[in-house]
């Protein structure tokens, strides 16, 4: 009853709360935006990837030329799980902000 009370009592607290959460929900929006982005492209390059392997083995390229070939995309998607990872492991901590 006393917290209701001071609540009454000093309004701009609970605007200043309510802004506070506000904002944390939009940025795990900005955030998850970001992640689906990420996504998008990560699929795009192991797609890529599938697809020389799949040349490679129906002989469209010989060993010589997969093998640079090769090395872009397994860099790339390094890169992604880098950048991926925690991105998604930051939006999966995220509290609810307004319960």
């Amino acid at each position: 009853m006393e917290q209701v009370l001071a609540l009454l009592q000093h309004p701009e607290r609970l605007q200043q709360e309510y802004e506070q959460r506000l904002n944390r929900l939009q940025q795990a929006h900005a955030s998850h935006t970001d992640t689906d982005v990420l996504e998008k492209q990560h699929q795009h390059l192991k797609q890529g990837k599938s697809r020389l392997i799949d040349s490679y083995t129906e002989g469209l390229i010989d060993k010589s030329d997969f093998d640079p070939k090769m090395a872009q995309p397994i860099a790339n998607l390094s890169n992604f799980n880098f950048r991926l990872i925690p991105l998604a492991n930051k939006m999966q901590a995220k509290p609810n902000c307004f319960w």
